[in-house]
């Protein structure tokens, strides 16, 4: 038994660091900040352009016409909000600039009336490129909510399919990036989203894994889980992070296309009994509005992080769906903090997805206000994407601290340290065996199989066990002993 998580613990040491090369971080800005007071307060200048890849400016709108519509023409035009944006590039000349068009305010309809017709959409297709080359931006963000849903038409599914091909058609042409901004769950596949098309047409999916529970619920939830909790009820059971992503890939979509979302945001609860506090306690409502957001049920981090210094409040970290949550009298929070964007970001990295996207930056303590430094959310996210993509992974025989309770047969591995559980479960394993493949210690890959690969340990007869462990969709790299995308893989 010792030796057999001796292998686990040094696999999960190796492998769940640097799964995929990738330090693609979007991240998106919500304008109307700059009119919040306070540490909410935030406008362009305030953003640090080094933390993102790419940067989100939210939202436009689409007219009946096509044409693209300044949802806030005093902040855009006559503060100069598009051009300051722009200006950002002149601190990170390598950042990628977007506009996203849309979002929950703007509805489905006129959107879906645009995409059903061919000439309207040709013309919305001029009008973005027009649009991205007039201020200067790298791409488009589509977040059209949703195809098909909230009075879109029954041919939205592949009226989208058509306008995004029109889109990529035309963005290649003009060296733009196009994105798309989609509702995670498994539901939006049949009623507004073909994935295997829409990676064919779309650089990146970026994927709203967030607003999973509401206070409409009547019970405690959390925003954005990783996984289900045997705490709550069946009906909820795929409404977590995990399942969007599996669901995704099973519809089509390629990993490397889809881009995890992490929401800098929590949602709060009024409990109906104080003493009843845990995840699925009953509740009245929503809870109490922060003085930023000023909207009942929904906590920006930083709203959240200066409730916390007040005193009083209780935090739990969930072990099974790897988030917190915070009560104080009848007041409940469920949110994402350091450890759970930092666990999220690895699990992005274990998938081999092509990312992480945050909404939305502007929520982060970006003054430092609690104590965790400036932007602790987003600093955290970078550290992690830096420290496992972009062949940054640190050397594994160094940095091995963490012990297990799994046998190798189990199909996922989860790694156990005194603060946290770590699921990576894309990594399967069989179990060891004696056989030829071993002829020495440490990490051999299959001769016929680049994904899978083998770790090798000397046995009490002085010959060799072999345990056998699958990466998936990706290769196993030799170079790096690392799950790394095939295309950077010598196989």
């Amino acid at each position: 038994m010792r030796q057999a998580l001796l292998v686990i613990s040094v696999l999960i040491s190796v492998v769940a660091p640097s799964l995929a090369a990738t330090d693609t971080f979007f991240c998106y800005y919500a304008t109307w900040a700059s009119y919040r007071n306070g540490n909410g307060k935030v406008d362009i200048e305030q953003i640090n352009p080094h933390l993102c890849t790419h940067v989100i400016y939210t939202f436009v709108g689409l007219k009946s016409n096509g044409e693209v519509n300044l949802l806030d023409s005093w902040f855009d035009i006559s503060l100069n909000g598009l051009n300051r944006f722009i200006n950002l590039k002149k601190q990170n000349p390598s950042l990628k600039l977007l506009v996203a068009m849309g979002g929950w305010n703007e509805g489905s309809v006129q959107y879906s009336n645009v995409a059903n017709s061919p000439t309207l959409r040709a013309a919305m297709v001029n009008n973005v490129v027009a649009f991205c080359k007039q201020y200067g931006f790298d791409g488009f963000d589509l977040d059209w909510e949703y195809p098909g849903l909230r009075g879109g038409a029954s041919t939205d599914r592949n009226a989208y399919i058509e306008l995004v091909k029109a889109l990529r058609t035309r963005f290649d042409s003009e060296g733009l990036i196009l994105t798309a901004a989609v509702g995670a769950s498994a539901h939006f596949l049949s009623s507004s989203y073909n994935a295997v098309e829409m990676t064919k047409y779309i650089h990146y999916i970026l994927l709203m894994t967030y607003d999973l529970r509401s206070a409409y619920d009547g019970v405690t939830g959390q925003n954005a889980p990783m996984y289900s909790s045997s705490k709550e009820s069946s009906g909820v059971s795929t409404y977590n992070v995990n399942s969007a992503v599996n669901a995704w890939i099973q519809a089509g979509a390629k990993p490397e296309n889809l881009v995890l979302g992490i929401p800098l945001y929590g949602k709060s609860f009024t409990l109906r009994n104080s003493v009843n506090n845990g995840l699925g306690a009953s509740t009245t409502g929503p809870g109490n509005s922060g003085p930023y957001t000023e909207e009942p049920g929904t906590l920006n981090y930083i709203e959240i992080c200066e409730k916390q210094m007040e005193g009083g409040w209780t935090t739990i970290f969930d072990n099974d769906q790897k988030v917190p949550y915070s009560y104080k009298g009848n007041q409940w929070i469920g949110y994402d903090n350091k450890e759970s964007v930092k666990l999220k970001t690895e699990y992005a990295i274990s998938r081999g997805l092509g990312g992480v996207m945050i909404y939305s930056l502007e929520q982060d303590d970006i003054r430092g206000f609690c104590g965790g430094g400036t932007y602790p959310l987003m600093s955290t996210i970078k550290t992690a994407l830096n420290s496992a993509g972009n062949g940054g992974s640190t050397n594994p025989t160094t940095t091995s601290t963490t012990t297990t309770t799994l046998k190798p047969s189990q199909s996922t591995t989860t790694t156990k340290s005194t603060t946290t559980t770590t699921t990576a479960s894309s990594i399967t394993s069989t179990p060891p065996a004696t056989g030829s493949i071993c002829q020495k210690t440490g990490y051999m890959r299959d001769s016929n199989n680049c994904s899978i690969f083998y770790v090798c340990e000397t046995n009490l007869s002085g010959g060799f066990k072999q345990t056998q462990f699958n990466c998936g969709s990706i290769c196993f790299d030799l170079t790096r002993n690392v799950c790394n995308h095939c295309n950077q893989v010598v196989c």
